[in-house]
């Protein structure tokens, strides 16, 4: 979420204190005075999810993670905790190391907000299955992000589904005490809505959040920059709303729910090209460049002196890494390896990618980035392996539900060694040969928007 507008959070203060240019010796003022019940101060709504607005509700008290806070800056305790969580010396930690490490120190972290915090420190570091430890300081700053996030996302989805509607979001917001314009709301909704199915999951919001403001720019130890009883007053306005707006309120809301719990229901019989360009062509902002300007000569030109920076017409896996890594493209280890794969294999597979590949490295690129977003989202058990129940269950949750046989048709055909798991690599190449080899070397289908 974004900073506060500046005019808004003054307007705030000036209704607080009493000072508006409407109260300073006003009617109203005189009549407050004289024993009269002062007219209610409208509510200031925010128009911009930003920066501040986000670190002023990430750094409510939480004192389930003081320790963590404390020790962001204090390397001696840092130092005393990795070798705790490392116990076999080996310098890196997987997920379950730290599954216990936070079990043992007692801290009160769900599993949702652990997984979303290991995924940050992986991702942003190579995604290499495990957490090193120069990572640990943004693997401590991610837990305590995520698992704020976490108690935000909690408290805002009314249903206790791990799902949230907009109509939830925007109440969430104002039980916050941070209420947003409708239009702020419906707004930020979309952008985290990614497939228009009307409702965000958890991950989705921790990405959202992720990219307004890094887990690594919050002095999470500062007090919140909000004005003392701004929340109060947010919450005491939002009382008064009377019946009439809230039945006003009620009637497309249960609409939008039975059509969105239709569409949730209805199996589909096949996964196709078409279903497959339709999830694939979801909000990518990360590749929104490479997207928009991959038919550009010049960029395309530039790009390519970066990357060959010796000249010599062929470029390798690790000139490739270095080159993403420099460009900040927030792309993973895994989805980047398969389109190096998808590139060389499809031209002979002479481990180096020559200029004239480079237009199909970008694109593959993007497809197997937005492949990996997929494949983490029906990975329930984060383990980089999908079973079948996995498949079906998650193919549902990012709004595609399939029927049971298509379910196993579809699993049977990627999980080729009939060992009953699929990993990341032949997912790749079951969707890329559903899709067109030939249509995700030219990114065909795939937009900027």
């Amino acid at each position: 979420m974004g900073s506060m507008c500046s005019s808004d959070k003054a307007v705030a203060v000036e209704q607080q204190q009493g000072n508006s240019p409407a109260n300073k010796g006003s009617p109203a003022s005189g009549a407050a005075s004289s024993g009269q019940a002062p007219k209610p101060e409208p509510v200031t709504r925010h128009s911009s999810v930003d920066a501040a607005l986000v670190k002023a509700v990430l750094m409510e008290d939480d004192e389930d993670f003081g320790a963590i806070v404390d020790a962001l800056e204090d390397k001696s305790k840092q130092e005393q905790w990795w070798k705790d969580l490392d116990a076999n010396g080996n310098g890196i930690v997987s997920l379950s190391e730290i599954h216990a490490f936070v079990k043992r120190n007692g801290w009160e972290v769900e599993s949702d907000p652990l997984r979303e915090a290991y995924k940050y420190t992986v991702q942003t570091q190579g995604d290499d299955d495990f957490v090193q430890r120069s990572e640990f300081p943004r693997l401590l700053r991610a837990l305590v992000f995520m698992a704020r996030l976490w108690d935000i996302f909690s408290s805002v989805d009314g249903s206790d589904d791990k799902r949230v509607d907009l109509a939830e979001f925007t109440k969430g917001f104002d039980k916050l005490g941070y209420p947003l314009t409708d239009a702020c709301a419906a707004e930020a909704f979309d952008t985290i809505d990614k497939n228009d199915g009307g409702l965000i999951l958890f991950p989705e919001l921790c990405r959202y959040m992720a990219k307004v403001v890094s887990p690594m720019e919050i002095e999470f130890d500062d007090e919140p920059p909000k004005e003392d009883g701004e929340a109060q007053a947010a919450e005491a306005a939002n009382e008064e709303t009377t019946e009439a707006d809230a039945t006003e309120d009620k009637a497309p809301e249960s609409t939008a729910e039975a059509e969105a719990e239709a569409e949730e229901e209805k199996e589909l019989d096949q996964v196709d090209a078409a279903l497959i360009q339709a999830m694939l062509n979801e909000g990518d902002d990360d590749f929104k460049e490479i997207v928009a300007k991959i038919d550009d000569k010049a960029q395309y030109e530039s790009w390519w002196q970066t990357l060959d920076s010796n000249g010599n017409g062929i470029v390798s896996l690790s000139e490739i890494e270095k080159f993403v890594e420099a460009e900040g493209w927030k792309v993973a280890s895994p989805p980047l390896r398969q389109a190096y794969k998808f590139t060389v294999q499809t031209q002979g597979e002479d481990e180096f990618v020559q200029k004239e590949e480079f237009s199909r490295l970008l694109n593959a690129m993007v497809f197997m980035n937005r492949l990996w977003d997929i494949f983490s989202e029906i990975d329930s058990s984060d383990d980089r392996r999908i079973d079948v129940a996995e498949f079906r269950s998650g193919m549902k949750k990012i709004g595609c539900n399939l029927s049971q046989s298509a379910a196993e048709q579809a699993f049977g055909e990627m999980d080729r060694n009939d060992g009953g798991l699929v990993l990341f690599g032949e997912f790749c190449r079951y969707i890329a040969k559903l899709y067109g080899s030939t249509n995700v070397a030219a990114g065909e289908g795939i937009t900027s928007e």
